[in-house]
């Protein structure tokens, strides 16, 4: 807890103060964002792959009946 006592930043001392607490705010929101991006992005490739592994198997499955007819 904050000393009672102690006198509260003033003028431009207060400007620093708050832009300093923005700044951090900031630093977290973008770093936050850049991990959610991170797991998405492998959620994103990890579907595409899946998709791709099915349409191989149903093209080859087609493949497989039109040689047999």
């Amino acid at each position: 807890m904050a000393d009672e006592t102690a006198p509260r930043p003033r003028g431009e001392a207060a400007w620093k103060a708050q832009r300093d607490t923005v700044e951090m705010h900031n630093a977290a929101a973008k770093k936050k964002a850049r991990e959610q991006r991170t797991t998405t992005d492998g959620a994103v490739s990890d579907r595409e792959r899946r998709l791709e592994l099915q349409e191989q198997a149903q093209l080859r499955a087609l493949n497989a009946r039109l040689d047999a007819s």
